[in-house]
């Protein structure tokens, strides 16, 4: 697979067949502000998932996950992506959220959800 920068301010691992991620600057931006701890295991938890993630044409979707720092507490996060038809995810945006939209987007069937449980 070749890597390419993109015009936009992205990074994009695209294979010739088009399958792949693009990681957009806004995402790459958000990620480097977190704790390197959160930051691979986010990192990790996104690889593991990204096969999973529904294809929903043309609409923006979340995926809400969990992690710990590098001081041992919780961090919840929000991310952003777009699934295409034909196979490529674009990683749009990644915040760190409060618990109380950390629980009200559990709760929420509709929600995806990357949890990893963290003692």
């Amino acid at each position: 697979m070749e890597s390419e920068q993109k015009y936009t301010g992205g990074f994009s691992n695209l294979s010739d067949e088009g399958k792949g991620v693009y990681i957009d600057q806004n995402f790459i931006d958000s990620i480097i502000e977190l704790d390197h701890d959160v930051a691979v295991d986010v990192a990790m938890q996104i690889s593991d998932n990204i096969d999973d993630l529904p294809i929903i044409f043309d609409f923006l979707q979340a995926a809400i996950g969990v992690s710990v720092n590098s001081l041992g507490d919780k961090i919840y996060f929000m991310i952003e992506f777009l699934k295409e038809e034909d196979g490529v995810t674009s990683l749009i945006n990644i915040d760190e959220i409060p618990l109380d939209l950390f629980l009200d987007s559990y709760n929420d069937p509709s929600m995806l959800k990357f949890i990893k449980f963290v003692p």
